[in-house]
């Protein structure tokens, strides 16, 4: 291997035109492939895809498209501007080719006419017994004969009370009030305002809040909900719908709805379908927004991309810096970065070919690359300029430097790898896609630098030639250290790393994913949920065989609600429509309505006037109109809409849960998981129920699984490699107890700094282990190379070299904590501790141990050149 790379660095120092134009070529095809990678914020795309979570959000996509839907709220002092801004909206939005479901502004003159329905039980047994003793207080006092001494008035039908109750029931759910006129004794008090159409919007209003939090004035917020038969996975469609929503209400700069891609068919489509709305054309004061799932998931995946160039940049930068300020030459920058940079976008174009888009964690696997391909480079450089200084000339230099670096390279790199490759076998996919990603760009970092370096150095050497600094030796007052001092430090650090790994346990897991998001502003201002009746934007789903399975799951679920289980606030299925006990309901309605019928009513319908008798007939024909039935041919098409799947057929076989918990912590989720993934009916039939918060709590649940699972394969796999590298167990432990040492000081830092672990930041352990084993075999190959005594040698030639590479490699890390994304943050805020715990632990201890141990003969405590 030796001699193989020594012939390639001659003849690439030789040649080194054909070297850039093959790497030109490559690059304009690492460039092309990388350019179509995406990005997704979905956290179902991190599961094995058996994963019931997944399998049970695969099948509800198959029957009901996306659980998400898009909401356009608008929300101004005046109800009415609201109203004719969100028609406006309905018309264009109607007018979009994907021809999505629109819930805004629902009929419900069906359940007026059934209003009575929904009145309690008990209330109309009431009525029922009240009307049957008013007739025969009717009989008795129309009898000539009958004479009373007491002025005994007449039973009333409805107390006052139960009007009242009523007044305020339907005010608030119909925007009316039930009587409009009637009798005192059959509805309520006179009511001035007009009849309300047989529609509602979907609104609520409230106090608005002033910046400095004091009550601004009543506004009304009303909000229309559009559900697509598409699946929010596919991020293309789901960019465009919500582009264009924005566009169409004017939230989106004008320029950017330009694209004729944000109007699909826009050629096709009537001017009007494509009008920006503005609302303060409608009221002065108002305000609209997007929002819902769909604006969310958008959100979330341009935040994650503005982070992942935020780093990328950042990291560059960094890294430029920290490169300039050890090695002092700008011609440094060429042939250590211009290797890295060609070997991360070849990763790149391979991403693309394998995976297509990058989930959570993938996505910010070049800035950790960033930091792990540039070691190559760093290594290379510093021996070749050592070499220069030492009177070699170019060729030469380039030759020795790879003939005595190379093995050290390749270890670490056999090393790194293999910890990457540890997490392939993980069944958590944000392990297994990052670890196979890194276990490719990292052997492609170390043949680009390989392959570049000889070609760009001598090309640099040849515009301008390498002013050579004299190689200063070491001098003898540092060569040699007593084992004495050598054996303190170590009994110190054997007693910090005790201490540390006693306060291990004491670090958290943080379940909350809530404090994990993006801090970038990715929620809407406006909350629909109030005004969409609690209907949230991504419920749980419940998917029945058939209808009657589904109503049985729906009478079950309300069963264990009322028993005190308080895991849903609220569940809605085709039948929720459907009055409480309705059979007994009707009964006593046609009860009531046989009253009236009696001869002794005529007795008080003598006393009504016109207008009395025909709102009195208007009664009659609530008492007759029948029951509410979900699969009738008259029932209400928006309500039904909400519960039709997309083979358009089939109807009533779903159920919306509305969870009460919050899913996004990780110990709710799993609770609602558990008692909700799958519903077991008392028949012994299984309801199964998707939901995103079931992915989060699988999630974690694969994250503790696949991460101990990981970061053990990863250390067997490091030791693994040292022992076959040098066939001793002694030497193999030389380079480990640094490694596991600095370990052990990472979770005493975390313990002592009290920070969590997260589901991002544990896949960032089996890297720890890949890369801070690489201090130690640099320092150890030197070590081994100029032999016994030369320790002091070794840390002040190789030693620069390491913290460099550390240092670049901590500033590439460091970048993820320069991303607005609170996961991504802590993913770098452990792996810079890490980093600095495993390199400060390789120039600590492995110096301790070697010194104290070492075998010097008399004579030689001074060390040897290198060659000598």
């Amino acid at each position: 291997m030796r001699r193989l790379l020594e012939r390639y660095a001659r003849w690439a120092a030789g040649n080194p035109w054909p070297v850039v134009a093959v790497t030109a070529a490559l690059l304009a095809l690492g460039v092309t492939l990388g350019a179509r990678l995406s990005v997704t914020a979905d956290l179902g795309v991190l599961l094995p895809e058996g994963a019931p979570s997944v399998r049970h959000l695969e099948m509800a996509a198959e029957r009901l498209g996306s659980t998400d839907a898009l909401y356009i709220s608008v929300e101004s002092p005046s109800a009415e501007a609201n109203h004719r801004f969100v028609d406006d909206v309905a018309a264009v939005v109607g007018r979009w080719p994907e021809r999505p479901l629109i819930f805004y502004r629902p009929e419900i003159g069906y359940f007026k006419e059934r209003r009575l329905l929904f009145a309690d039980l008990e209330d109309m047994e009431a009525v029922r017994d009240n009307l049957a003793r008013r007739l025969r207080w009717e009989k008795i006092h129309a009898n000539p004969a009958y004479v009373t001494l007491d002025d005994d008035p007449p039973p009333e039908i409805i107390p006052p009370e139960m009007r009242e109750k009523y007044e305020e029931r339907y005010r608030s759910i119909l925007g009316e009030t039930i009587g409009h006129g009637a009798d005192a004794d059959v509805g309520p008090t006179p009511d001035p305002r007009p009849p309300t159409p047989d529609y509602m919007y979907l609104e609520i209003e409230k106090e608005a809040k002033r910046p400095d939090g004091s009550a601004g004035g009543p506004v009304v917020t009303t909000t229309m909900m559009i559900r697509f038969p598409g699946t929010a996975v596919d991020m293309d469609s789901t960019k465009n719908v919500v582009y264009r929503a924005e566009c169409l209400i004017g939230t989106r700069e004008l320029s950017d709805c330009l694209d004729v891609d944000m109007w699909p068919g826009a050629e096709e489509l009537p001017a009007e379908a494509r009008t920006v709305l503005r609302p303060r054309e409608y009221h002065p004061e108002a305000r609209s927004e997007v929002g819902g799932g769909f604006r969310t998931r958008v959100a979330e995946a341009g935040a994650i991309l503005k982070d992942v160039r935020a780093s990328a940049a950042s990291a560059l930068i960094g890294m430029m810096l920290v490169v300039l300020a050890a090695f002092r030459s700008f011609r440094a920058l060429l042939y250590v970065m211009l290797p890295l940079l060609f070997g991360i976008v070849m990763c790149l174009g391979i991403a693309y070919l394998l995976l297509e888009r990058l989930n959570l964690i993938t996505a910010f696997t070049f800035a950790v690359l960033l930091g792990l391909g540039i070691d190559f480079g760093i290594h290379l450089g510093k021996r070749y300029e050592e070499e220069r200084a030492g009177g070699l000339g170019n060729e030469d230099a380039i030759a020795r430097a790879f003939r005595q670096t190379g093995k050290a390279i390749l270890v670490t790199m056999v090393t790194t790898v293999l910890a990457f490759a540890a997490l392939i076998t993980a069944r958590f996919r944000g392990f297994s896609e990052f670890g196979e990603l890194c276990a490719i760009g990292i052997p492609l970092s170390m043949l680009a630098a390989f392959g570049l370096f000889p070609a760009v150095v001598t090309l640099a050497e040849r515009v301008r030639p390498l002013r050579v600094r004299p190689r200063r030796d070491v001098p003898r007052s540092v060569v040699r250290i007593p084992r004495a001092v050598g054996r303190v430090v170590l009994v110190l650090a054997a007693l910090g790393t005790a201490a540390a790994a006693s306060a291990a346990p004491l670090v958290g897991f943080e379940y909350d994913y809530g404090k994990l998001r993006t801090k970038r502003p990715v929620s809407s201002r406006i909350d629909t949920r109030a005004a969409t009746r609690g209907y949230g934007g991504s419920p749980a789903v419940a998917m029945a065989e058939t209808p009657r399975q589904a109503e049985a799951a729906h009478r079950y679920i309300r069963r264990r609600m009322l028993a005190g289980e308080h895991l849903l606030r609220a569940a809605f299925s085709l039948y929720s429509f459907v009055p409480d006990q309705q059979a007994r309901k009707l009964r006593t309605l046609r009860e009531i309505d046989a009253l009236m019928e009696d001869p002794s009513f005529g007795f008080f319908e003598d006393r009504l006037d016109d207008e009395d008798l025909d709102r009195l007939d208007e009664w009659r024909r609530y008492l007759r109109i029948g029951g509410v039935e979900p699969l009738s041919g008259d029932f209400p098409a928006w309500a039904r809409g909400l519960f039709t799947e997309l083979d358009g057929s089939s109807v009533g076989r779903v159920l919306y849960l509305m969870p009460k918990v919050d899913t996004s912590d990780g110990f709710q989720a799993r609770r609602l998981q558990d008692a909700y993934q799958t519903i077991r009916l008392p028949d012994g039939s299984k309801v199964p129920v998707a939901s995103s918060g079931f992915v989060f709590a699988d999630v974690i649940r694969y994250i503790r699984e696949d991460g101990t699972l990981a970061t053990s394969l990863a250390f067997a796999v490091v030791f693994a490699v040292l022992f076959v590298q040098t066939r001793s167990l002694p030497r193999t432990l030389a380079m480990l107890v640094p490694l596991l040492a600095g370990f052990a000081w990472l979770f005493g830092a975390l313990a002592a700094l009290d920070i969590n672990l997260t589901f991002y930041s544990v896949a960032m352990l089996p890297v720890i282990l890949g890369v801070g084993i690489d201090s130690s075999v640099h320092l150890y190959s030197r070590y081994v190379e100029d032999g016994p005594g030369s320790m002091p040698r070794v840390l002040l030639r190789t030693g620069p070299a390491v913290l460099v590479s550390a240092l670049t490699t901590a500033v590439s890390f460091g970048s993820l904590m320069a991303t607005q994304h609170r996961g991504l943050f802590s993913m770098g805020q452990i792996a810079v501790i890490g980093m600095g715990a495993v390199t400060l632990a390789a120039f600590v201890v492995l110096p301790a141990m070697l010194i104290a141990f070492e075998r010097r003969p008399v004579g030689e405590g001074e060390g040897r050149e290198p060659g000598a």
